[in-house]
């Protein structure tokens, strides 16, 4: 009977992780976007206003995505760096303007959208694991 109720409890979790993995632990398209700009331009001093720019994102959720998906405790994988620009206002005057420049951490880096999947999976089926025990 202990057997039977152990496999149960397993076909349950191997269930949920299933359906986390589908939908919670797989990164969004617009966030795989954002993170693999990030990673072809971080030589550069890129703003989430030039990453909407270039990708088509509303600036509202490239913003987002880079405070929710890479910012984040825990994640980790980039951070806001403030900065300064020059910029050329109507009268031909030069202004200078506070912004914040988007830069890779080592660990985003060295993770690809792949690695970041796995690690996603990897937390939630030890918190699953740890739930169920």
């Amino acid at each position: 009977m202990y057997i039977i109720k152990e496999y149960i409890k397993n076909i349950l979790l191997i269930k949920i992780i299933i359906k986390h993995t589908r939908s919670n632990l797989t990164m969004k398209e617009n966030s795989k976007i954002v993170f693999n700009y990030i990673k072809e331009h971080e030589k550069e001093n890129i703003t989430a206003p030039d990453i909407a720019d270039a990708t088509g994102l509303p600036i509202k959720s490239v913003n987002g995505i880079i405070t929710a998906a890479l910012c984040r405790k825990g994640k980790d994988y980039a951070v806001r760096v403030p900065g300064e620009i020059e910029i050329t206002n109507e009268e031909g005057k030069v202004e200078h303007k506070q912004v914040k420049f988007i830069q890779l951490t080592d660990k985003g880096r060295e993770s690809t959208v792949e690695s970041i999947e796995a690690e996603e999976l990897a937390a939630a089926q030890a918190k699953l694991m740890a739930k169920n025990s």
